[in-house]
C-alpha cells in the first residue's frame, strides 16, 4: 500500500481501527472481544439445549446415523488427475 503512503504496519493497525470505530463504534480488539464473548455465549446455549433434549429423549443426540459427513478432497490430486484425464 506504498501507493496510499501507508508503509509500516502502525499505520495499518490506525487505519484499520479507524474503520471498525466507523462501523461499530468500537476499536477492533474490543470488537473482536465481543464477537468472542457472544461466541462463547452461543456455544453455552447449544450446549444447555442438548443436554435438555437428551435428558428428555434420555439416549445421545449425537450418532454415526446423523453426524456431518465431511468428505476431505485431496485438491492437488484431483487437479493432477484431471491433467492426465483420470476420473
Amino acid at each position: 500500500m506504498e501507493k496510499n503512503g501507508i508503509t509500516k504496519n502502525y499505520e495499518y493497525a490506525l487505519l484499520t481501527n479507524e474503520i471498525y470505530k466507523g462501523w461499530s463504534g468500537m476499536k477492533a480488539s474490543e470488537y473482536k472481544k465481543l464477537n468472542l464473548n457472544v461466541a462463547k455465549r452461543g456455544g453455552g446455549v447449544a450446549k444447555g439445549a442438548k443436554d435438555l433434549y437428551e435428558k428428555e429423549i434420555k439416549k445421545s443426540a449425537i450418532s454415526k446415523s446423523n453426524g456431518l459427513n465431511y468428505k476431505y478432497i485431496d485438491e492437488q490430486k484431483q487437479i493432477e488427475d484431471k491433467r492426465d484425464g483420470r476420473k
